[in-house]
């Protein structure tokens, strides 16, 4: 119900959208960038460390993380181990970025009812 509103609510101000509206999504571009770039770091560094093996086999992309992980290296089940460590660090980076989302589009709500 919330994303259904939401949805509706950009259809409607789609065209009195101003650039300083535009401007406050842009923070959220910032974990869409880096999070893959800190998950390959976390499994390159487990993988020179020596943590787990380097990875033998190539899964399809739609494969699920734990299972793509179990695959892609021949059963070792550390890799699941890291797979768990990169999804939980990627979404703690997530989290106050969409904390600050939420009170734009708090704000954005308030302004567009005065």
């Amino acid at each position: 119900m919330i994303i259904y509103e939401y949805i509706k609510y950009y259809k409607l101000s789609m065209n009195r959208r101003t650039n300083q509206e535009i401007n406050n999504k842009s923070p959220m571009i910032i974990p869409f960038v880096l999070s893959p770039v800190i998950g390959s770091l976390i499994g390159y560094f487990a993988t020179v460390i020596g943590f787990v093996k380097p990875l033998s086999v190539l899964v399809p992309w739609t494969t699920p993380p734990i299972l793509s992980g179990i695959l892609a290296s021949a059963g070792d089940w550390k890799v699941v181990i890291v797979q768990i460590v990169i999804l939980a660090v990627c979404t703690l980076f997530y989290i106050p970025f969409i904390k600050i989302s939420e009170r734009v589009a708090i704000k954005q709500a308030q302004l567009s009812q005065d």
